[in-house]
């Protein structure tokens, strides 16, 4: 995909028929969650996700000059995803999954595809047909009808031109006898240093290009450091210096992208000031939720006179994939993730509230990294409330979690089924506590569904936030008058 730096000058465009409106690109079917937390992350808006064909699932997004771009989220696509070592590469794109033109009317451009280009009708849905030489992703035009759409102008966030690869340049000739038998004006054969190139304009007024594979991109330089120089076709380095000046400086932050990745240190706090509380509540929200929503449950367990502390996801989720995915998958989220929890903890000892004053409660994602927390740094503490949640990984590293409890009480509520924690994973984590001599006690409610229930609560009034109650017994001394 080319991209021409114009400046800051150009005018915006308007996507409409006649020009090719949505760039496509291909992602595993799994990276779906990944992706939006992504997009969410860096505060860039999108469409939900919607299903277009069979298998296929896509999200709508613009860059910021306004370029119509989407995700498509599908297993047919055997290409490994791009490896730039912090996107994880199952997740990563893969390559273009389809362009998207509107149309006045399909017929011409199909009859072109078809008659002229090898191609073939792959599916059809509502105002949408697909072509492609062959069915997979990288391959596939979609030609839509939008008879009363207005008509696109080029500028600023629209696509120039969509390129056709040919092999070599005896099929590009090939190309071009066609086009002249199909009564399509086209441009001579330019030589671009890297291939050459055939420029026309289809029935539906969208600029093809035919352009050979060969002689390719790394003639000049080697794949792995593609893109880091200037490099020049022949007839253009006596203007290199020029050039230099004038061309935008490139200059891309991927440092920026890395460091979001971790959650900004964001704890809410509610109840009795810490600095005089004898006991703190860390209370961790669930995907989607936040810190208000959480503390908004203290007022149903007996902690009146506890600190309360919750810490914030940054962009509302914890980290970007199911619980039971591969660790790695969820990193560098989950271990920023834990470390807010530790910096919660720190700041309760920091205002010299003991350890084993220093209580737990965590809802679904939240009683996960609750669970991992206690798990990764066991110690005697007042004790814990998960609902619905169970240590974390695809495979549970016993290895990881070591240390001793010393009896702390530790309450797991779950339901059975649930469609985000398998209850066989809450029976794992409550042996693995056990054996770290924590007291679990689990309750399991059948077909609950994912929520806490009143009795949860209750249970995690008596066996967590217990209030002890003193009697006095007054002694009253009588004297005879």
């Amino acid at each position: 995909m080319t991209t021409f730096p114009y400046g800051k000058g150009l005018v915006n465009g308007r996507h409409g028929k006649g020009m090719l409106n949505t760039t496509a690109f291909s992602v595993s079917m799994d990276a779906l969650d990944y992706w939006m937390n992504r997009l969410n992350q860096f505060n860039i808006p999108f469409k939900q996700p919607q299903q277009r064909f069979s298998g296929e699932v896509f999200i709508y997004l613009e860059d910021f000059d306004g370029l119509g771009l989407e995700l498509v989220f599908n297993d047919k696509d055997s290409r490994k995803g791009y490896d730039n070592h912090f996107i994880p590469k199952d997740f990563a794109i893969k390559g273009i999954h389809h362009v998207e033109i509107w149309l006045d009317a399909y017929e011409r451009t199909a009859a072109l595809l078809t008659t002229q280009m090898d191609h073939q009708l792959i599916a059809e849905s509502s105002d949408r047909f697909r072509y492609a030489v062959e069915d997979a992703p990288g391959k596939y035009v979609d030609l839509v009808c939008t008879p009363n759409a207005l008509k696109g102008l080029a500028g600023r966030g629209t696509v120039h031109h969509v390129a056709f690869a040919t092999p070599d340049a005896q099929t590009q000739l090939e190309m071009i006898e066609k086009l002249n038998k199909f009564g399509l004006e086209h441009t001579e054969v330019k030589d671009r240093k890297y291939f050459t190139s055939v420029y026309f304009k289809e029935p539906g007024g969208v600029l093809f290009e035919i352009a050979t594979s060969g002689p390719g991109f790394d003639v000049d330089e080697e794949l792995a450091s593609l893109g880091e120089h200037l490099n020049l076709p022949q007839q253009f380095e006596e203007k290199r210096e020029h050039l230099v000046e004038v061309l935008p400086k490139f200059n891309y932050p991927t440092e920026k992208y890395r460091q979001i990745m971790a959650h900004i240190l964001d704890i809410k706090t509610a109840g009795k000031p810490l600095n005089e509380a004898e006991k703190a509540l860390i209370m961790i929200h669930g995907r989607g939720g936040s810190a208000q929503d959480i503390l908004s449950l203290s007022q149903y367990l007996n902690v009146k006179d506890y600190a309360l502390l919750a810490p914030q996801a940054t962009n509302g989720s914890w980290y970007p994939l199911s619980f039971i995915a591969p660790v790695e998958q969820n990193e560098p989220w989950l271990s920023s993730a834990v470390e807010t929890i530790g910096k919660a903890v720190e700041k309760a000892l920091a205002e010299g509230i003991k350890p084993e004053n220093i209580y737990f409660f965590g809802f679904s994602q939240g009683a996960c990294l609750t669970l991992e927390f206690l798990a990764r740094n066991a110690r005697k503490f007042g004790g814990a409330a998960a609902i619905i949640g169970g240590v974390i990984g695809e495979k549970i590293n016993r290895e990881n979690y070591k240390g001793d409890f010393a009896q702390t009480p530790v309450f797991l509520g779950t339901s059975n089924p649930d469609f985000h924690v398998p209850v066989e994973r809450v029976y794992a984590t409550a042996n693995i506590f056990r054996e770290m001599n924590a007291d679990v006690t689990e309750k399991v409610y059948q077909n609950f569904g994912h929520s806490i229930n009143e009795e949860e609560l209750e249970l995690a009034n008596s066996l967590i936030f217990v209030q002890i109650e003193f009697q006095y017994l007054f002694l009253f001394q009588f004297k005879t008058l």
